[in-house]
């Protein structure tokens, strides 16, 4: 896991429910490529358990790489149960994000492993515009919203629906992408978190 660093996609406790045979919903997973991480890290993924919630396009190029026994594509919540879900480099693009926590009641999950997004302390969550610029472009070729989420307010809607908040990783200082912002909001970290299921 996190002891490895961010080289390895999920920490232990995740990867041995995963390989104990969990039925994961990875959403924002793209063409697999955390499934592919997975892999690569020997995590023992069971046939038909990995689930990719992502766009078409995603999907269509997931699936000429992946069998459909490795990999089910879907572009919508699907209704059945799953014990984890993954949002990898996600959160932060949902704008309603709060309305996952509803969601994830109602498919029973367990587990949700939460990295690679960016989280406010001291301040309330915002809304900034990310240019989009690939490496190989001098120019931007586009823009996306991108959602700083305060984390005492993440805290705050898991407590509502009983779900344990464990950080498992140290915080990852990103302030310098937000130079621009006033200096409240310029108090901004990585931190990857695992949210468990409080028993009833």
């Amino acid at each position: 896991m996190i002891g490895r660093g961010f080289r390895t996609v999920v920490p232990s406790l995740i990867e041995r429910k995963i390989s104990a045979g969990a039925r994961v919903l990875d959403i924002g997973g793209g063409w697999g490529d955390n499934f592919y991480q997975l892999k690569l890290d020997k995590v023992n993924v069971h046939a038909g358990t990995y689930t990719v919630l992502d766009n078409e396009r995603q999907a269509a190029f997931g699936k000429t790489i992946f069998s459909e026994n490795e990999i089910s594509f879907l572009s919508e919540i699907p209704q059945t149960h799953f014990d984890i879900v993954l949002l990898v480099s996600t959160l932060q693009y949902i704008e309603d994000w709060k309305s996952l926590f509803a969601t994830f009641d109602k498919l029973d999950i367990q587990y949700v492993y939460i990295s690679r997004t960016p989280f406010l302390y001291g301040a309330p969550s915002f809304c900034a515009v990310q240019s989009l610029t690939p490496p190989t472009f001098a120019y931007k070729i586009g823009e996306e919203n991108l959602h700083i989420i305060a984390f005492a307010e993440l805290e705050e809607v898991c407590a509502a629906h009983d779900w344990r908040v464990k950080k498992v990783s140290r915080r990852q200082n990103y302030s310098k992408q937000f130079r621009r912002m006033p200096k409240n909001k310029r108090n901004v970290y990585y931190q990857c978190i695992i949210l468990e299921k409080i028993a009833d």
